[in-house]
This record gives C-alpha cells, sequence and structure tokens, in this order.
C-alpha cells in the first residue's frame, strides 16, 4: 500500500466517523443548524463537536447568543465577552445535547497600529567552522 493509499484510507475514515457522528445527532441539533444558517453562519460536524462559524458585528453575536440559548445552549467559559475583540471562539453545552465549538469573527472591528516602537533585538547569523573535526 502506498502513502498516497494510506493518506485516502485515513481520510476515508475520518469522512465516516464524521458521518456516523451526524446521522446520529443530526436531528438534536436541527435547530442549532438553522439558527446559524439564519444569522448567515456556517456548520461542520467533526467526529465530537458541531463546529459553528459566524461572522458579524456585535448585535449579530448577541443574536447568535440568544439563539443557542433559547435551544439551552451556555457557554462553557464564563469570561466576559471584551468589547473590542476581533474573534471569540469557545465550546457550548446543553444538558443531553453534543457540546459546540463556536466561532465568531467580527466583520467590524479589527488590529490597527497606533503607533512604532523601537526596541533592540539580538540578531543571530550562522556561522560554521569548518577546520573542526566531528
Amino acid at each position: 500500500m502506498t502513502s498516497i493509499d494510506k493518506d485516502l484510507a485515513a481520510a476515508a475514515r475520518r469522512l465516516a466517523d464524521r458521518m456516523e457522528w451526524w446521522s446520529t445527532n443530526r436531528v438534536i441539533l436541527g435547530g442549532v443548524l438553522e439558527a446559524v444558517e439564519e444569522l448567515g453562519g456556517v456548520c461542520e460536524a467533526s467526529t465530537t463537536t458541531l463546529d459553528v462559524s459566524v461572522a458579524g458585528n456585535r448585535a449579530k453575536l448577541l443574536e447568535l447568543y440568544r439563539k443557542l440559548g433559547e435551544l439551552g445552549y451556555r457557554r462553557d467559559s464564563v469570561e466576559e465577552i471584551p468589547e473590542k475583540a476581533t474573534s471569540i471562539s469557545g465550546y457550548w453545552s446543553a444538558d443531553g445535547k453534543p457540546r459546540l465549538w463556536v466561532y465568531f469573527t467580527s466583520t467590524v472591528c479589527r488590529r490597527v497600529p497606533v503607533r512604532t516602537e523601537m526596541q533592540e533585538v539580538t540578531v543571530y547569523d550562522i556561522v560554521c567552522n569548518e577546520e573542526e573535526t566531528q
């Protein structure tokens, strides 16, 4: 068996595992899929979670949180959402339901340069001594 055959066989196993997980959980997660797609997001089934990805402004983030909350989901982390976050990610759980991995990207916040600072940094070069014996 060649390395390509092995890679393709492993990819087929991973896909089969994902398909099995999704067929087991699709009815339970139908509401999540519908809510995310209404917000213009996408979902992808892994073998252990439903991975959710949504982009938008803070209002869309709060709407995502509201919709997931209505479906019984809560963020596993209790950290507050930063006001100026460019992205937020984390697990969400609900009793008796599969976990979600939620990734939200802001379409209105971005990193911008505000100043330049000069710092002394050590610069290295590679030096080889051909005369040394091994």
